[in-house]
């Protein structure tokens, strides 16, 4: 079963990853290094950011 995430936590992990965004050769890096950090799988925060807001 896939796990939900809090909406304040996705957006904080996405706040997280854009922030940080220059120090990393991509997007995909930048999860690889922020999502474990947060508990949170890279894919699963890379999808975060492109999920349109509701």
């Amino acid at each position: 079963m896939p796990k939900r995430y809090p909406p304040e936590q996705r957006e904080r992990a996405v706040r997280m990853v854009l922030d940080h965004l220059d120090e990393y050769r991509s997007v995909y890096s930048a999860c690889e290094v922020i999502g474990p950090k947060l508990g949170i799988g890279a894919e699963s925060l890379r999808n975060f950011g492109q999920a349109s807001p509701d």
